[in-house]
């Protein structure tokens, strides 16, 4: 496996091989493929009520959790990708995912379904590192370009993620969209072993760094609480994207 160490901001483009355009294809590709489980259950949620015994006045929570599980996601774990090795936490993510899940997916209970949704939605955050890494990986020249194509796959991926679970589960009940979109993940965590090569970020880990990225996050915290018109807004596209579905 090829060994990348190069720092993003200073790489020139003879440093790494250029990305080609089939690799920009199948990040974009991935991209769209993760998303789907942060969107599905919003078409489901009265399936998935009815067959778990959960209450219509809290249908909304099974699509909000997936969003705050994503949330959780970019603030926990993407900030990792200028700390750890790259390809060892976007696959080790991924497959973090497919477990979720496929948890999801034969859940008996309603407690274990919710779990699962939200950790599958903290997976998703792997989005977040495929996008810049794909960036890295390609020419100066064409950064911009390469990044355009991979956020188009995402967008492609939030667009038909409700419509494909939706026939899934016409097909096949909710459980098998659940195990299509288990099939997929597992489809891009097999893809994504053999393209990404490993890449080490230009400073070691070190507990420094751990303090340094999360305490900034303190930070942010005690500005939002010192502005008081930035509390309720900054829950309103999570919240109305929860109550839309319902």
């Amino acid at each position: 496996m090829t060994q990348c160490n190069f720092d993003g901001g200073d790489r020139r483009s003879d440093e790494v091989a250029p990305v080609a355009s089939g690799s920009t294809l199948l990040f974009a590709l991935s991209v769209a493929i993760i998303v789907l489980p942060l969107f599905a259950p919003q078409p489901l949620v009265g399936l998935i009520g009815s067959s778990l015994d959960l209450a219509p006045a809290y249908y909304g929570a099974v699509a909000i959790l997936s969003m705050l599980g994503y949330a959780s996601g970019l603030v926990l774990l993407t900030p990792l990708i200028d700390i750890l090795e790259n390809r060892r936490l976007i696959l080790s993510t991924v497959a973090t995912g497919c477990l979720a899940v496929g948890v999801a997916a034969a859940a008996p209970s309603l407690w274990l379904f919710m779990a699962a949704i939200f950790l599958a939605g903290v997976a998703t955050s792997a989005i977040q590192m495929l996008v810049p890494f794909a960036g890295l990986l390609a020419p100066e020249s064409q950064r911009g370009r390469t990044i355009g194509n991979v956020m188009s796959g995402l967008m492609f991926g939030i667009l038909v993620s409700r419509p494909i679970a939706s026939l899934m589960a016409d097909a096949w009940g909710w459980r098998g969209s659940y195990v299509f979109c288990d099939g997929c993940l597992l489809t891009v965590l097999v893809a994504l072993a053999f393209l990404l090569p490993a890449r080490l970020p230009k400073h070691p880990a070190d507990t420094a760094r751990f303090s340094n990225h999360y305490g900034a996050f303190f930070e942010i915290k005690r500005c939002c609480v010192g502005v008081p018109c930035i509390n309720p807004h900054a829950c309103l596209p999570s919240a109305s994207s929860g109550l839309r579905s319902r």
